[in-house]
């Protein structure tokens, strides 16, 4: 089986309603779907989200390099001969960087190995390991009462972690991540804003007064505190986060 041709369409998934974030407010999602056709009738298909201040690529950098660069590298190519797709990439065209344009063609010829085949892709990659996977849900800048009722409704449906935005005044991060981590009917756990917080159950201690076991300030890696970086305003863009003793994270 071979690669005959290689194609990328530019798509915008709608959100159902706008998310919020410290940089902007996003009303859909683009990614570009990338389709690798074969001399057997099978497709590919690969999906690059780029993220400029990720990964310094655009949605159009992604098409360009693929259509112009990396796509030509593999047509004619085994879907199955994946290094020999990277060393070509890396050896003949010198290509760096490009991670979601490389990520993508990769997808795509991982799909057609498994349709080639007929079996699941984690078969191929070392077994699934796990019948299931938790769902994640980020939730943008809301009002605190909102989000806790959004989080109600999710945590309700079967969603377990809840990763909350911020980077607004702190008081009301604070706030956003003690009214986002509810999962049922009572009081919301307390959650610090920069963490991911994993619905029923306790987030980790932050430092300060309250906190004598945990010191305010150091430097050490070794340390139980590292500072939590935000988009406040400077007077109060440090605040220490406890590690947890037992485990040093």
């Amino acid at each position: 089986m071979k690669v005959t041709a290689v194609s990328v369409t530019t798509l915008e998934l709608a959100y159902d309603e706008p998310f919020v974030i410290a940089s902007s407010a996003l009303a859909a999602g683009p990614c570009d779907l990338v389709r690798l056709e074969t001399d057997e009738g099978l497709t590919g298909y690969g999906e690059a989200c780029p993220g400029y201040e990720f990964t310094g690529e655009t949605l159009w950098t992604v098409e360009d390099v693929i259509e112009e660069y990396l796509g030509p590298a593999v047509v004619g190519r085994d879907p199955f001969a994946v290094d020999d797709v990277l060393r070509a990439w890396e050896r003949e065209l010198w290509t760096v960087g490009n991670q979601a344009a490389r990520g993508a063609l990769e997808m795509a010829l991982w799909d057609l190995q498994g349709k080639a085949l007929g079996r699941p892709l984690a078969d191929l990659l070392g077994g699934a390991g796990r019948d299931a996977l938790p769902e994640v849900l980020a939730l943008g800048w809301a009002e605190p009462e909102a989000l806790a009722a959004k989080v109600r409704v999710m945590a309700a449906a079967g969603v377990t972690v809840f990763k909350i935005k911020v980077g607004d005044a702190i008081e009301r991060d604070e706030a956003r991540g003690g009214g986002g981590g509810a999962a049922g009917g009572g009081p919301p756990p307390r959650a610090s804003p920069s963490t991911p917080t994993r619905a029923g159950t306790t987030p980790r201690p932050r430092c300060g007064p309250s906190n004598a076991s945990c010191p305010t300030t150091s430097s050490s890696s070794s340390s139980p505190c590292w500072p939590a970086i935000s988009r406040a305003p400077a007077a109060c863009a440090r605040e220490p986060i406890c590690r947890s003793p037992s485990t040093n994270r």
